[in-house]
């Protein structure tokens, strides 16, 4: 053990470190008298001298002034006061944190059509100011080559030198191009002038040889005009400033541009999670690979209250972000070991359709325009009757809302209320759709002004209108347009209509599968009812990773499920509802289950390749007044960490209490991480000490700080490990009697001693991804010699005490499509596969073709009640052809694997333009 005192900076010993952490689990929390209850405990075991609850209170303090978040007390437009972490100090510790910095990246990536990350989208690439999206890069002599200002490249293969305008810069198969317009002298040869009839060049950077400022000098050599002297005007989009004002504000420091993702939501203040609302803002740095990305580890705290509204938070963090924008931030780089400025900027704003309608100022779901993306109406009665009208409705869905359009509307709005006529916002209101709930309060109270001045002027026989602009301009009290309407406008370069991604738990899971399934129990009587039932417990449902479903639950309470239940209902679909419901609902059933797994897939690795246009094609061939639920149209695991801390607060002042316990988690995180820290008293940069770091070893300190991914070493996860462990159904045999020898061509395997060797058979076991395979079940696996996977069906697995030894696999092979699920038949085959753990990519489920072979009910499946056999209750059993199975391509969880298995129809058929469908439709 460490005992050196120095071990454990910035705490002054091991105990009063520990006993501190016990304070910065996210998911555990001790309260004061816990802690007394834990110090009583240690102390009667023999562990003396711990410190009191009070005393590790006083030395938290100082630990949030070294490493915590830096929060801060912010009274709001609107009259609150809430708590704000420091933006900029958060992003300063995650560029020193080792276990961060080496998985970001600042630059935007061509990766054809593959979206693995998000530096691969169009948004980052060519969408965003390039001034945010990637302002400057360094070349190996270094040079430093800003966008918007001349250099000088080699532009051909005949190396042929001319001054270029770069316009971007971006990452292609590891090397760093340059989207650029070429540079052209004018007429009087004393001007440069950008050639913006031609198309970008693409130029290398290793193609550069001069930047700006030796352009500058050197141009003369080169026979070019003054560099300073460009004209710009051929660019309408280009008001350019010589040199890059990045350039100068840097002073010889790099610029790397940081994107964030910014979410939003409320949560309940209570563990049960009823009243006691609280709105939070978490963000998560965009610039991190998809897999890190996705860790809780990675999840920030900026505010909470249960006070201020949504955009009255918005507005400090849309201030802090705009200053950060203008002036850079200046961070020490522990990857390049130097100082660089970031520029960060929001990719997007995160979080369920209410959230995002009031972040874009829009009317909510309830409204007659009610999509926050486009100009889509639900019933109006200026729409044309019949089909005419709902073709004209398609037409709307084609026609995006703008940042400057809501904009205008919101100042036209704000100017009808200074002009005294509050009637004229309300109507605008409902026929624009836009509704600003930061502008609202002041609306209220501006109306309320003109409502009293009317009354007075009423009283006293005046002009009604006598005095009113007065008071209605002192009732504003100077503030600014900017001030009164919603924040999101304050932020550079965001849309909110665009840059609000659709929330799939919500639309998909809360939205469309709802809708469906409740029309599909709502169309059954009792009897059917219980038919359904049957079919829902009878299936073998643990290749979706689940061990049972219960059907009285999906079917009875069909009205009140949650996002979990209509999970499981979307994948199992198929196997249940044909023959429960019309044909039209059906095949719209086995659309949605088609277009689902890529929806709920991490990675886009084909991003033309959509299934969405077959699946609103069958839905509108079903019924066409479907279009009329709003979300057909259109960080959760967060919140109970939120919970946990408010339940903790004594309520007198919820922010700023959460925002000091989030504040010490952000702390103990970056100090178990080994990030590195300012230390005033020593003059220099430093981690925490040795002890401190060493706590990463500990697996079971590291799972209560959620850090568990941090320390993962690949091929072996915490599950993996804990399977090792004898399990129930575990049997002891010899290697060369187990079914695995029979086909392995060496005698044992390397990492068996001899073929005598004791192992055992287990059922089950977990894969790298988290994939619990079962003996006797499906799985999909992929051989190192071959180019595409194959599924097989687990026969063996065997383990010694080290390791899985290998996977005995029964191969299958994929048939033809079987009707009416869509779906691929699959049949076995005679070969048989020995795999290794590795080689295994996930699981599989399958059903059986009950509609081939008509299977019935028996009354055989045992029913457990309290641990104990109670009955026998109804069941499906497959006794004819037992191997008829069709391959479940609806599975959620790795189901981007599965998709080059789906077969190659589109539904339904010859019918291609959406006009022709409403028409149908309606006919």
């Amino acid at each position: 053990r460490l005992s050196n005192d120095e071990d454990w900076w910035p705490w002054r010993n091991e105990k009063e470190c520990l006993t501190d952490l016990l304070s910065a689990f996210p998911r555990a929390v001790f309260s004061e008298s816990e802690l007394d209850i834990t110090r009583w405990y240690a102390t009667r075991l023999g562990i003396s001298q711990l410190p009191h609850a009070k005393a590790i209170k006083r030395r938290c303090d100082k630990i949030l002034a070294l490493a915590g978040n830096a929060p801060r007390a912010v009274h709001g437009t609107l009259g609150h006061l809430y708590s704000v972490a420091t933006l900029a100090k958060i992003l300063a510790d995650e560029m020193s944190n080792p276990q961060v910095r080496p998985h970001l990246r600042f630059y935007p990536e061509d990766n054809t059509d593959a979206h693995l990350n998000a530096c691969h989208g169009e948004r980052w690439r060519c969408e965003v100011d390039t001034n945010l999206a990637a302002p400057m890069v360094r070349a190996g002599d270094g040079q430093d080559y800003f966008v918007e200002e001349p250099a000088l490249a080699n532009i051909d293969s005949t190396g042929t030198l001319a001054p270029v305008w770069p316009t971007r810069w971006f990452v292609r198969r590891g090397a760093i191009f340059a989207k650029a317009h070429r540079l052209r002298c004018n007429d009087m040869q004393d001007k440069l002038v950008i050639d913006s009839l031609s198309e970008c060049m693409e130029i290398p950077l290793r193609a550069f040889v001069l930047s700006f400022p030796k352009l500058d000098i050197m141009h003369t050599y080169y026979g070019l005009p003054n560099p300073r002297s460009v004209d710009t005007k051929g660019l309408q989009a280009i008001e350019a400033e010589l040199p890059n004002p990045w350039r100068t504000k840097a002073a010889g420091l790099r610029v790397l541009s940081l994107p964030l993702w910014l979410y939003c939501d409320d949560t309940s203040g209570n563990v049960s999670k009823k009243w006691n609302k609280h709105n939070l803002f978490l963000f998560i740095l965009a610039g991190l690979l998809q897999e890190h990305a996705l860790r809780p580890y990675n999840i920030h705290f900026l505010s909470t209250s249960n006070l201020a509204s949504l955009l009255e938070m918005l507005e400090q963090i849309a201030s802090e972000i705009r200053k950060l924008q203008t002036e850079g931030l200046c961070v020490w780089d522990c990857e390049l070991n130097e100082y660089v400025i970031l520029v960060p900027w929001v990719l997007a704003f995160l979080g369920d359709n209410p959230m995002q309608s009031e972040l874009a100022s829009h009317i909510g779901l309830n409204g007659k325009f009610f999509c926050r993306v486009c100009h889509v109406r639900g019933k109006d009665k200026d729409r044309p009757p019949g089909t005419l009208g709902e073709v004209e409705r398609v037409v709307e869905f084609m026609k995006p809302c703008t940042r400057d359009e809501t904009l205008t509307v919101l100042h036209k709005q704000l100017e009808d209320i200074m002009e005294g006529v509050p009637s004229r916002v309300e109507t605008s209101t409902t026929q624009s759709g836009i509704k600003d709930k930061h502008f609202l309060p002041v609306f209220e109270e501006l109306a309320a002004v003109c409502k009293e001045v009317r009354q007075k002027n009423r009283d006293l026989h005046l002009d009604l209108n006598n005095g009113l602009l007065s008071a209605l301009r002192d009732a504003r009290h100077g503030r600014s347009a900017e001030e009164i309407m919603n924040p999101i406008f304050r932020v550079k370069d965001i849309n909110p209509h665009a840059d609000t991604p659709v929330e799939i738990l919500h639309v998909v899971l809360l939205g469309v599968v709802k809708y469906f399934w409740r029309d599909a129990v709502a169309r059954q009587n009792q009897a059917d009812k219980k038919v359904l039932c049957v079919c829902l417990d009878s299936l073998d449902v643990k290749g979706l990773g689940v061990t049972r479903i219960s059907g009285r639950t999906l079917v009875n309470y069909a009205g009140s499920l949650t996002g979990c239940d209509f999970r499981y209902i979307v994948q199992v679909a198929p196997a249940v509802l044909h023959g429960m419901v019309p044909e039209a609902a059906y095949e719209a059933w086995v659309a949605l289950v088609r277009l689902v797994p890529l929806v709920f897939q991490p990675k886009i690795y084909d991003i033309d390749q959509y299934t969405v246009n077959n699946f609103l094609g069958v839905t509108v061939l079903w019924s066409i007044q479907w279009f009329n639920k709003p979300k057909f149209h259109g960080f959760e695991s967060f919140n109970l960490v939120i919970r946990l801390r408010s339940v903790h607060s004594n309520r007198h002042a919820p922010s700023t209490d959460i925002g000091k316990a989030m504040s010490f988690m952000h702390a103990a995180r970056h100090l178990v991480s080994g990030g590195l820290l300012e230390d005033t008293k020593h003059g220099k940069r430093r981690a925490a000490g040795k002890g401190v770091q060493s706590l990463r070893g500990d697996k079971i300190f590291m799972k209560l700080m959620g850090m568990t991914s941090v320390i993962n070493t690949p091929g072996m996860c915490f599950e993996l490990q804990s399977t090792l462990r004898r399990q129930p159904g575990t049997r002891a045999l010899k290697w060369n009697t187990s079914k695995c020898a029979v086909f392995t061509n060496s005698t044992h395997p390397p990492n068996l001693s001899s073929p005598a060797e004791t192992v055992e058979s287990i059922p089950k076991t977990v894969l790298d991804n988290g994939d619990t395979i079962y003996v006797d079940r499906f799985v999909l696996y992929q051989l190192p010699q071959s180019s595409s996977p194959a599924l097989g069906r687990i026969k063996e697995i065997i383990q010694n005490r080290a390791t899985i030894v290998g996977v005995l696999i029964q191969e299958w092979i994929i048939g033809n499509t079987v009707l009416p699920y869509r779906l691929p038949s699959i049949l076995p085959s005679s070969a048989h596969q020995v795999l290794s753990l590795k080689d295994i990519l996930c699981s599989t489920h399958t059903f059986h073709n009950c509609k081939r072979q008509k299977c019935g009910q028996t009354k055989t499946r045992s029913v457990r009640e309290e641990r104990a056999l109670t009955k026998l209750d109804w069941e499906y059993r497959h006794v004819e052809s037992p191997d008829d199975l069709v391959l479940n391509l609806a599975q959620l969880r790795s189901g981007w694997l599965l998709q080059e298995l789906q077969p190659l129809v589109a539904y339904p058929p010859g019918y291609t333009r959406a006009e022709r469908l409403v028409a149908l439709a309606g006919e």
